[in-house]
């Protein structure tokens, strides 16, 4: 099972993967997106709350 800390190691990890990639998709980007809003949602205490 992650832990907090895990979670916020492979978020960290993907956002300068993603950052760092000329490459880097405007999909991939909108995922991106996506997840920092999901994330700040989490952290906030709206909407679903992760069981750790």
């Amino acid at each position: 099972m992650m832990t907090p800390q895990d979670v916020v190691r492979l978020f960290v990890h993907y956002v300068a993967r993603v950052a760092d990639n000329p490459a880097t998709t405007e999909c991939e980007m909108d995922t991106l997106l996506c997840a920092i809003d999901a994330l700040d949602d989490i952290v906030a205490g709206r909407g679903p709350q992760p069981r750790w």
